[in-house]
Parts: structure tokens; sequence; C-alpha cells
């Protein structure tokens, strides 16, 4: 790794970092590496192994393929527009969940995934309903100005409440479908749906 590229490679861990609300302190206990290290590496002053990537990829809950992609010249004139919003809460594939959706983190993925409309957010999937398509944990990439479509995998809100669905549409009837047969598709008859996006992108949990 070149000087420049360590220097910007402790730019970007302090940005992730701290957008993930950890200290040093936390980060250390997490990535089994020394606290006054990871401080130095913030500051350019040392060059990361391919091993401490990966220990502060995973200890930060992302890919180590995300450090390498933003190691360029141009990311402090791009940081803003690779920030997405971020919904903290997970979405259900199970039972809805509530109201508890506000966005109270970013999340830096737009570089990687060359996204570029503002109508992109993401969201973590929770519970099983959409397996195998959809699994636990799993991030979703959700475009809320996309068509909606028969059999695209869409965001609604029912009664209020938010949950990951198929949408299935005939000449006669419009429903939602659990891909996971084991779970009983929502009744949507007496009170309908509001869509609130597509799921474009599904990228898969590791852990």
């Amino acid at each position: 790794m070149l000087q420049g590229d360590t220097a910007n490679f402790g730019k970007i861990l302090k940005d992730v970092r701290l957008a993930r609300n950890t200290s040093q302190e936390e980060l250390a206990e997490r990535s089994g590496l020394d606290r006054t290290y990871i401080s130095m590496l913030e500051r350019g002053r040392r060059t990361p192994t391919l091993n401490t990537i990966f220990s502060l990829s995973k200890a930060l809950n992302i890919s180590a393929d995300f450090f390498v992609s933003l190691l360029s010249s141009q990311y402090e004139q791009t940081k803003k527009s690779l920030v997405k919003d971020f919904l903290g809460t997970s979405l259900s594939c199970g039972k809805p969940l509530g109201l508890d959706h506000l966005i109270n983190e970013k999340i830096d993925l737009e570089a990687v995934f060359k996204l570029q409309d503002e109508d992109i957010f993401f969201a973590y999937a929770a519970g099983d309903s959409m397996s195998p398509t959809i699994l636990d944990k799993d991030l979703l990439v959700i475009n809320k100005s996309a068509p909606l479509k028969d059999q695209a995998i869409i965001l609604v809100q029912i009664e209020n409440e938010f949950s990951i669905k198929r949408f299935a549409k005939t000449s006669t009837k419009t429903s939602l479908i659990c891909d996971n047969p084991l779970f009983a598709a929502p009744n949507i008859e007496d009170s309908g749906f509001i869509y609130c996006g597509t799921v474009s992108q599904i990228i898969r949990s590791i852990t």
C-alpha cells in the first residue's frame, strides 16, 4: 500500500468507525488490535496488513472490499455523495414491525453499488418468511421510485406496519406472498397496503 493510500485508509477507517458510533477502545476490543495501533492507523502513521483490514472490517460489520473500494484520491471529494440514509431498524420478513423506523445512521455503500438515485435507501431484513430469497440479517437495497411490478419483492405498509413480501397480480386478484411456504401470506383484502419501494438488490449476510 502506497503512502497516500495509507493516509486515505486512516481517514476512511475513522469515518466508518464514527458512523458506527464506535470508540477506538471498542474497536480495539472487537478487532483484537491495540487501541494505540488503531489511532496510528487513523492518523496514517501505520500501514495496515491484509489481516488487519479483515479484522477491522469484521469488527465494524462491513465487507473488507468496502475499504479497498474507497482507497482512491477522490474519496474526500466524493464522500458526501456516497452517504445514504440507513434505517435504524430491521424490516420484518415475518410479523410486520411497527413505526420504529426513523433514520438514525448513515452508511457508505453507494460507491460499491454505484447508486445515484436519491430514492435509494438501505435496511436490514428480519425473519424467515422470505427464505430462501431473503435471509435474516440480509441487507436490502430499496428503491422508493421503482414501478410496482408483478413478482417484485417489495416493502409494504399494512395498517401502519411494515413488511417485505413478494407482490403478485393477476387479472382478478392482487396479493402479497411469502417465499417461505411455511408462512401464511398476509390478508390484504380488507385493509389493503401501501407500496413503499422495491427491493433492487440483496446483500447476503455472512454472520
